[in-house]
């Protein structure tokens, strides 16, 4: 097992602290953040007194309906979903990440459980080779997570877009993309503070857990994604002059061209199609190699 402790107040970590004496009034102000169980994420005390402090599922959603409204406005993320409905997505992320956090009652088991119940709303159509290898359109029925990354592959909007090829699963650039409107979602409902100026300590909390959270399970998309979870954090941080300009710039081009999801002017030309890891990293300033999100760095110490 390894968790990971974050450190309150700004403490220093013991392995920077000298002295016995030091290292043990450090520990005494540390608490559990993240643990990982044979590279399985599980909850546990810090996780679940976190999600009670934000304000449970209704928080989250709140989140995850303003990340999806962002997600269906961009003109590179939207072709991955059949339904641009906001409301269809956002709870069931929303109730897959309270349950992952500690939800006791596990609301994403429950509401995946009730969705046999109603097969007829779940099916979509794909594209899918025949066996001549021709794309042909078949329903396919989506239930959990792995099935809707599936469909997303396989959906047949991705036909003629740009840096799209039905049945490709998730690139490095499509993480960082959807990285970055999921954080600046976090910022926008308050759940992530600014990094220069005021913010609580609930939002230096949730930071510190879900760029991890988000780190990990991004891994799931692009394994050499977990590395630019922190900087995409910091895409949107408009406490920053770079941060300022990178939403005004996001939002100016959509508010000055209405068409833009026509012409597929997604605003992130320095993410997609770039999808070489080593290169990626070389142009991004602040990806190390430590093995983040599981290993030590300035807020965060390995648990003795």
């Amino acid at each position: 097992m390894c968790a990971f402790t974050g450190q309150a107040d700004g403490a220093s970590s013991p392995a920077n602290t000298a002295g016995k004496a030091a290292g043990a009034a450090a520990s005494q102000r540390q608490f559990p953040v993240m643990r990982i169980e044979e590279n399985s994420h599980k909850p546990n005390d810090f996780s679940k007194n976190l999600l009670k402090q934000i304000g449970g599922v209704p928080r989250l959603l709140e989140m995850t309906t303003c990340f999806y409204r962002k997600v269906m406005a961009n003109p590179h993320l939207e072709p991955f979903f059949a339904s641009t409905e906001v409301s269809h997505h956002a709870p069931r992320l929303a109730n897959w990440v309270a349950e992952k956090m500690g939800a006791p009652e596990r609301p994403w088991t429950r509401e995946k459980g009730s969705r046999k119940q109603n097969e007829a709303e779940l099916k979509q159509q794909i594209l899918y080779p025949n066996h001549n290898g021709d794309l042909e359109l078949e329903d396919f029925l989506v239930h959990d997570r792995s099935s809707a990354h599936f469909a997303g592959w396989h959906c047949p909007k991705r036909v003629g877009c740009p840096m799209h090829k039905v049945g490709d699963h998730f690139k490095l650039d499509d993480s960082r993309v959807w990285m970055r409107l999921h954080f600046w979602a976090c910022r926008e409902v308050g759940l992530i503070g600014p990094s220069s100026g005021e913010r609580t300590k609930l939002q230096v909390d949730f930071e510190n857990f879900y760029t991890r959270f988000i780190g990990h399970f991004v891994r799931v998309y692009e394994r050499s994604a977990p590395a630019f979870a922190r900087v995409e954090c910091q895409w949107s941080d408009e406490s920053t002059a770079e941060g300022k300009a990178n939403v005004q710039r996001y939002r100016a081009l959509q508010l000055e061209t209405p068409d833009y999801m026509e012409k597929r002017l997604h605003g992130m030309d320095d993410v997609v199609g770039l999808r070489d890891p080593a290169e990626a990293r070389r142009r991004v300033a602040g990806i190390r190699d430590d093995g983040w999100p599981y290993s030590d760095d300035g807020l965060f110490v390995r648990e003795e």
